[in-house]
């Protein structure tokens, strides 16, 4: 994994702790940088769901809970301060599906395709399987693309996917 991606991804995570030590407080031995970023990415990973997806009890349509994400994506994706999702990053310079930030980062992904792949049966297409396949790489390629500066999201993705 590339050194800057690494630190960044480390330093940005740490600032969503209270503390440096309640990181490594999750950590069940003394933490290396595999650990501290397996455990920064976990911190993260319920604030991630919370600000991407509908709230439980919803009732908008299949299709709209879906939007809803993509609108997220759009909206955070327009802070001066976005760098890309995390979780993404760790899968790309890991690639290695035992270490434990890959194992972290692959469950939220998997988290976030499951949630589409529910909507899209909820709303009755033919292979949801497929279709959550299709959003997530419109989803992380939308999300990188913002995160390096390439594109401005915003009236860009909710109606790519609408």
């Amino acid at each position: 994994m590339g050194n800057r991606s690494v630190s960044t991804t480390v330093n940005r995570s740490v600032s969503w702790c209270k503390s440096k030590q309640e990181l490594i407080s999750r950590c069940p031995h003394q933490p290396g940088l595999d650990d501290l970023l397996a455990a920064s990415l976990e911190r993260r990973a319920a604030y991630y769901a919370v600000r991407l997806l509908p709230e439980a009890g919803d009732r908008r349509s299949a299709r709209e809970q879906i939007l809803h994400v993509f609108e997220q994506l759009e909206s955070q994706a327009g802070a001066p301060e976005f760098k890309g999702c995390a979780y993404l990053a760790v899968q790309i310079e890991v690639n290695d599906h035992s270490h434990p930030a890959s194992r972290v980062a692959h469950r939220v992904k998997g988290n976030l395709t499951a949630f589409f792949r529910a909507e899209a049966e909820r709303g009755g297409a033919s292979d949801p399987e497929l279709l959550a396949r299709q959003l997530m790489v419109v989803f992380d390629g939308a999300g990188a693309r913002a995160g390096i500066g390439a594109n401005r999201l915003t009236g860009l993705v909710a109606p790519t996917v609408a």
